[in-house]
């Protein structure tokens, strides 16, 4: 699985919020790669919840 942030992201917080391992919000979300394994379904669902449309998952 790869997780990318588009540049729409708000740095709202949700994504981290649903999983702190994999995403971190300053100025804007990053993705911690190598915690995506055996957290996919956070990253499903913090994709599918992010009110900017900002995350990105391509199996």
């Amino acid at each position: 699985m790869k997780v990318e942030i588009l540049d729409t992201c708000t740095a709202c917080g949700l994504c981290e919020s649903i999983n702190n391992e994999v995403f971190k919000v300053n100025d804007m979300a990053h993705v911690t790669n190598s915690k995506i394994k055996g957290n996919e379904d956070d990253c499903r669902l913090a994709a599918a919840q992010c009110p900017a449309g900002a995350i990105i998952i391509s199996e």
